[in-house]
């Protein structure tokens, strides 16, 4: 270099130290300005300083994500960061940010192609990577929030769409690992304008990507809820974001249903805060979102949702008369319009608010002049008109106060439409009218009077394989209110069309298929209910009220057992079964979980049943719903379990590691405050216990099954006090529950107590235990010692009726003489003795062997036998 060329250099080269050290000062004594930073990092940039230029950038872009020079400065680094990252060989996140973000001066040829596989490939370990939380707040650290999105949006606004696999596929899924990290929601969100929204989510052409971006976007809203007051900036990205997902939800037709529902959950989700929903209330996107609902397209059908959603969070003391004043607004506006498009609108926007938030449609359509409005002159209005305006009655009577307006000013309107020739306004009217008469019981007579005319609607709706998603929710919902008559529910077992309908419903029926799950199992869990078993006082309060005058209630024979028992075998050979084990397998709702348990317990009822349904996978579905159902839920498929168990061989039916698998939920029965449950479990587990090589008593021990059966051996209903002391009887095999009695002198003389107790069952059990029992030395002093152990075994050896309990008595006086001296000799002053010596001449051997033996043992103690 000349001596002035190194001159102008070292000038050059203080003039930016000068530079930087303004600017330094500068952005220490004020706020933060992007501007300063940026012009900092092109003074660090000409100095070759690259590390510290590419700080200044990206501190920049996080102010100012739409500042034009930091982004070009930005791109200028990443090539020079490209090109050390290359000659250096780095594989680390910064270097694989920097590959993937790059963008390099045009090439052609086999260099261009060469750029592009290694952006991709950068990109796509990075993709892998950030999958782990822990490796996305890395990468995100590291500068992805600032780098990632906008070098996809600006792929996308220069190449437009490029599905799979891709660099933009990439960089998309980068950004979305990013956007699970909470805190980096603000960071993505200020990348986000009106001008770069549609390229980010895209549909055009790569459905997947726009479904992914979706559901980023609405990750992203949501993860930044609570910074939105704070800045003005990510205020503006947020409207964006919402401007183009309600763009995409209300455009029927040009993005597809899968886009538009993807759009819609985004902004479900995004809708997380009090802050959030009033904002969206007051934007014109929330009518625009709203209004939807004349379409009748699929994603309307999310509408209902989307309103929950958005009204979950307000304050209803703070923002209740604000909000519902703004919805009278919007609704009664299309209301009162001319347009029959604007008035279905408002009538079906109605019927969606009835179904969100019950309260705030009930506020619209209680408005003075609002219903008499709406039932002017339905009668001569268009049926798109007439159908929105039964769906409005329908929805509102849901709600008593409004059930009953409608019932006092609609019905015979509706009454009018249940034979007529459009299958959807027949098939709402007489779903509404269904809903009326539950509380209406003069309607209710008359309506059952002619049940068939009334179901004809529902039915050839259910069967119609052409019917509408929406029309057949309709009548199955209708079905499953209607099914709790005794008439309806024999007219449904017997039209095996129909309920091959129902359980072709059931059996195909998805997880996002909820209405149809609920409504198949409970039409199902109807037909099979049994009538309900009254305690004791319930049946004394009956007769009184009988006494009393209230008069006798009739009961239909068609609830009878043995009807209900046919209509049981029906369902199960109709497949009925199969259906609600696919419905438990794939729902996500506890009260459809519920449903299924309560109809699989009817059917396990009937004893002919259970094999069958055990054949069909039903054990391994109630074992699942006994843990995963409300509390009653899990009772319920508890119960069924135990029904099954109980009559079932065990050895056959419940393989390795099944039968330990039922422990926890008979268990979970023992505990229950229902002394059936209580009983049948205890019955069950008496018969897993049998099981022949099995961990089952093991499992029992570990699942405090012991325990519980001890508690209810104190129970005062004998049968379940029986059941537990049977259950007690088997589990003696094991050895730890073994140990656990011949060391416990209580639990001895509890088992001592009850083999003198009145029920027979109950002797027999509990002598058994202490037969096993007393062949440990230690057990049998424990009897020995008890003030009427002996006294107790005496009277089960003259038990003249029951030769079982003779023979149980001998064998423990048996062990109790071979026991030990101590232990002999106790017996020495009793009958003992004198009974052995009278059942040497019984003609059962057993008891002949078990008496000579006694008698020998106490000889060889000492005890003078003439």
């Amino acid at each position: 270099m000349s001596p002035p060329a190194a001159m102008d250099s070292q000038k050059q080269n203080v003039d930016l130290e000068k530079t930087i050290e303004e600017l330094t000062e500068a952005l220490r004594s004020s706020i933060v300005d992007p501007l300063k930073l940026v012009e900092r990092a092109q003074a660090y940039e000409s100095q070759k300083q690259f590390d510290k230029a590419f700080a200044d950038v990206r501190a920049a872009l996080q102010i100012d994500p739409q500042n034009e020079t930091a982004t070009k400065a930005m791109q200028r680094l990443l090539v020079h960061a490209a090109e050390e990252v290359s000659r250096r060989g780095i594989t680390d996140v910064k270097a694989l940010l920097v590959q993937a973000c790059v963008e390099t001066e045009k090439s052609e040829g086999a260099d261009a192609t060469a750029s592009d596989r290694q952006r991709f490939e950068a990109a796509q370990k990075l993709a892998v990577l950030s999958k782990e939380d822990g490796a996305a707040v890395r990468v995100g650290a590291d500068g992805g929030n600032q780098l990632v999105l906008p070098a996809f949006v600006r792929l996308r606004q220069r190449n437009e769409e490029q599905p799979a696999p891709s660099l933009q596929v990439a960089l998309l899924r980068i950004v979305a690992n990013l956007s699970a990290v909470k805190e980096y929601g603000p960071a993505l969100l200020r990348h986000v304008t009106a001008s770069n929204i549609d390229a980010i989510i895209g549909g055009k052409t790569d459905v997947p990507s726009a479904i992914l971006a979706c559901e980023v976007l609405g990750t992203i809203l949501m993860n930044s809820a609570a910074e939105l007051l704070k800045e003005e900036s990510l205020r503006r990205s947020a409207v964006a974001v919402i401007d183009g997902l309600v763009s995409r939800v209300v455009s029927i037709g040009k993005w597809g249903d899968t886009v538009q529902t993807a759009a819609m959950n985004a902004i479900i989700k995004s809708i997380c805060d009090r802050t959030s929903a009033i904002a969206f209330l007051n934007s014109p996107q929330f009518k625009r979102l709203l209004g939807i609902v004349e379409t009748r397209s699929n994603v309307s059908q999310l509408v209902p949702i989307a309103l929950a959603r958005i009204l979950e969070p307000i304050d209803d003391k703070l923002d209740g008369d604000k909000v519902k004043a703004l919805l009278h607004q919007t609704i009664a506006t299309w209301l009162e319009a001319d347009s029959k498009s604007q008035k279905t609108k408002g009538l079906l926007s109605l019927s969606a608010l009835f179904q969100a938030r019950r309260d705030f449609g009930t506020y619209i359509l209680m408005k003075d002049g609002v219903l008499e409005s709406i039932m002017e002159i339905v009668e001569f209005e268009p049926e798109m008109v007439q159908l929105a305006t039964v769906e409005v009655l329908s929805s509102a009577c849901l709600e008593k106060e409004c059930r009953n307006v409608v019932a006092a000013r609609c019905v015979p309107y509706l009454q009018s439409l249940v034979n007529h020739i459009n299958p959807s306004l027949k098939s709402v009217a007489a779903s509404t009218l269904v809903k009326i008469m539950i509380e209406n019981k003069d309607l209710q007579q008359g309506l059952l009077r002619n049940d068939t005319a009334l179901m004809s609607s529902f039915v050839t709706t259910i069967k119609d394989s052409k019917a509408s998603t929406e029309t057949k929710l309709n009548s199955l919902e209708s079905l499953t209110y209607l099914s709790v008559h005794a008439s309806i529910k024999e007219k449904i077992a017997n039209d095996n069309e129909l309920l091959g309908s129902l359980v072709k419903l059931g059996r195909e029926a998805e997880a996002v298929d909820r209405q149809i799950q609920f409504t198949v199992s409970s039409i199902l869990n109807n037909i099979t209910a049994y009538r309900k078993r009254l305690s004791e006082e319930e049946e004394q309060l009956k007769k009184l009220r009988e006494v009393a005058g209230e008069g006798k209630a009739s009961e239909d024979k068609r609830d009878d057992d043995p009807a209900v028992e046919k209509r049981g075998a029906v369902v199960l050979r109709s497949g009925g079964v199969m259906a609600l084990v696919n419905i438990g397998k794939k729902t996500g709702s506890v009260n459809v979980r519920d449903m299924v348990s309560s109809a699989l317990l009817n059917v396990a009822t009937d004893k002919r049943s259970r094999g069958t349904m055990i054949q069909q996978g039903t054990v391994k579905l109630l074992i699942t719903l006994s843990s995963e159902s409300s509390t009653e839920g899990c009772q319920m498929a508890a119960q069924a379990l135990a029904k099954i168990a109980i009559t079932t061989d065990p050895n056959v039916a419940f393989k390795s590691p099944l039968a330990s698998e039922l422990v926890r939920p008979l268990v979970l029965l023992c505990n229950s405050e229902n002394e059936l449950r209580q009983f049948e479990g205890l019955m069950a587990l008496t018969n897993l216990a049998s099981m022949q090589e099995s961990d089952v008593c093991t499992r029992i021990v570990q699942a405090k099954g012991v325990r519980a059966m001890e508690n209810l051996q104190l129970s005062d209903n004998p049968l379940v006090q029986r059941a537990a002391t049977e259950a007690l009887c088997n589990m003696m095999v094991d050895p730890n529950v073994f140990e656990m009695y011949e060391k416990s002198p209580n639990r001895i003389r509890i088992m001592v107590a009850l083999s003198d107790a009145e029920d027979a069952g109950t002797r027999r059990a509990a002598s058994g235990a202490l037969a096993m029992l007393s062949f440990s030395p230690a057990a049998s002093k424990l009897i020995a010692d008890d003030e009427r152990g002996i006294e107790v075994v005496i009277s089960l050896v003259k038990e003249s009726d029951s030769m079982e309990l003779v023979h149980r008595g001998v064998e423990i006086l048996k062990n109790l003489a071979a026991a030990g001296t101590e232990v002999a000799k106790k017996l020495e002053n009793t009958e003992a003795v004198a009974v052995l010596k009278a059942l040497m001449f019984s003609d059962y051997e057993e008891v002949v062997e078990g008496a000579v033996t006694a008698l020998k043992h106490l000889q060889d103690a000492g005890i003078e036998i003439s």
